[in-house]
């Protein structure tokens, strides 16, 4: 046997782990930036909803405003 070969299979396994690794990592990333972006996407609906209750606010009691001076005339 060759004392080389040992030593080119350990390195041969060494690179195969180290690819698989990397592949781990760059999958760990995507995961990563989809969950941040549903999160952004997420915030931006719950602001949309907020806009929408602060207009639903507004509006109902610009609409009591007018129903009180209304009726005082």
């Amino acid at each position: 046997m060759c004392p080389m070969k040992p030593l080119s299979h350990r390195f041969q396994s060494l690179i195969k782990l180290a690819v698989a690794l990397l592949s781990e990592l760059e999958n760990f990333k995507n995961k990563k930036q989809i969950g941040s972006t549903r999160k952004a996407s997420e915030m931006k609906l719950m602001d949309d909803f907020t806009e929408m209750e602060k207009l639903a606010l507004v509006t109902s009691t610009v609409r009591g405003v007018l129903r009180k001076s209304l009726q005082k005339s």
